[in-house]
């Protein structure tokens, strides 16, 4: 399923912007409702096969617009927490499919989870679109009222504030980038727009592009004001965003660093072992002469990570995104060499250390770095490409995903068990240091401080600490 998720990622790239982020949310219900359906009423195996295709992509076309909408919705303190709800959550969604299939057939079971995009859907409709997304598409009063519902009902007057602060996010992030905002005398008509200028983007009129001589011709030059009232003002000009030009964007400096750093997090995670063995770990068990069931010991990984998805909830607050991904990946780092040590020909007798170290795995996996990633999609981008840039992160999540666990019995057979554990505890020892270098400290700040983080030209943590 793995190779079909990008799939979804990219489709919710292109359409996040422009339907919005509720919208979205509602949407990929649809097609969750109409293939537990088809699984329940199913003949043949092709059948099964479309469908499980179907919810591949689904999955990956829903990552990526709800991280973005409580990204959004959330106040700089509650962000993190918030978001973070998402990891237990999707363990509880597990083991509750597991104690369906305990207790009815798959097709009860698929006509049962049919009822549940019936359910999200009639609860996603009570609930407002982001604020953010309203403004940037300037539905200041629709933006308000959402305002006022998520801060719990309260008067327009108790939230002037921070919607305020909203509106001049939005213009800052929405600002775009040109190399002039000016031109010269000639090339502007009497309405005060300029003629024939290949401009793409246009951005805010800023005192310190003033001009009064054109660098490259030495001739007088004239401002336009680039912004105003959406380019419908004289002496204004503007083009609409196209997706041509919502592409060019991403080469952008505030988009190319972070898309990097995300990026590079979800390699560290998905080597750091446990999205590669889990769908293995009946095979590592045995091998490893673990003296428990194999069954049981299934059972107690995963429950282990919800274990490190609750701590994690609880702690991200009061020690920050960036200390708790150098303790995640450090710890990771450390259970998947000594699972390599206990692995190695000879080393293993029937202990219980191996199976220690397995569950350490998974719980240092799941306090930070299997969750965090998925966090910074919703902060570390400008508003004006978030829904693009992130969905562009998530392809590469899932391509990720795919590629480690489809590479992961290769390499078994190639350098062992013992060498696959030591490859990932090395590339969790590479992302230790490359977290700590590059990594900043997000928990607690606004979505403009952190974008002004990436838009510096060197932002090594190292150099800010």
């Amino acid at each position: 399923m793995f190779i079909f998720q990008p799939a979804g990622s990219l489709i919710s790239s292109l359409i996040l912007g422009w339907l919005g982020r509720k919208n979205t949310l509602i949407l990929i219900n649809i097609p969750y409702f109409f293939v537990w359906v088809t699984i329940h009423l199913s003949e043949t195996v092709y059948i099964l096969m479309i469908c499980s295709i179907v919810l591949a992509v689904n999955i990956g076309y829903l990552e990526t617009p709800a991280i973005n909408y409580v990204g959004e919705i959330s106040t700089p303190k509650l962000r993190g927490i918030l978001t973070s709800y998402s990891a237990p959550i999707i363990y509880m969604g597990i083991i509750f499919e597991f104690i369906l299939g305990k207790l009815f057939d798959w097709r009860t079971v698929a006509l049962i989870n049919s009822t549940i995009p019936i359910l999200t859907i009639a609860a996603m409709i009570q609930i407002p679109e982001s604020p953010m997304w309203l403004l940037s598409k300037g539905r200041n009063d629709k933006a308000k009222s959402a305002l006022c519902w998520l801060r719990g009902w309260v008067k327009p007057e108790l939230i002037l504030t921070e919607f305020k602060y909203l509106i001049n996010y939005k213009e800052v992030s929405s600002e775009r980038p040109m190399t002039k905002v000016y031109t010269i005398d000639s090339a502007i008509d009497k309405n005060g727009f300029a003629k024939n200028n290949n401009i793409d983007d246009v951005k805010y009129f800023r005192e310190e592009n003033v001009k009064t001589v054109d660098v490259d011709t030495k001739k007088p030059c004239k401002f336009y004001n680039v912004a105003a009232n959406g380019g419908n003002t004289p002496n204004t000009t503007c083009r609409r965003e196209t997706v041509r030009s919502s592409l060019s964007i991403m080469f952008n400096r505030e988009y190319v660093k972070p898309f990097i750093l995300v990026s590079m997090y979800f390699l560290f995670y998905y080597m750091s072992g446990v999205p590669s063995i889990r769908p293995y770990l009946l095979l590592i068990i045995n091998e490893m002469q673990i003296p428990i069931d194999p069954k049981v010991c299934v059972i107690f990984v995963p429950t282990t990570g919800f274990i490190g998805s609750i701590v994690s909830m609880c702690i991200i607050k009061r020690i920050g995104k960036r200390p708790l991904s150098l303790i995640s990946i450090g710890g990771t780092a450390f259970s998947a060499l000594t699972c390599g040590i206990l692995s190695y020909k000879g080393t293993v007798g029937s202990q219980i250390l191996p199976f220690i170290m397995l569950l350490l795995l998974a719980f240092f996996t799941s306090i930070g770095i299997a969750a965090i990633p998925w966090m910074l999609l919703s902060e570390v981008f400008p508003l004006r490409g978030r829904g693009i840039a992130s969905g562009l992160v998530a392809t590469v999540a899932y391509a990720l995903a795919f590629a480690t666990a489809k590479t992961f019995l290769d390499l078994h057979m190639r350098i062992g068990l013992h060498g696959v554990f030591f490859l990932y505890g090395s590339c969790s020892v590479f992302g230790l240091i490359y977290l700590y270098i590059w990594l900043p400290e997000t928990e607690g700040k606004t979505l403009h401080e952190i974008e002004l983080h990436f838009k510096q030209k060197k932002s090594k943590v190292v150099q800010d600490a």
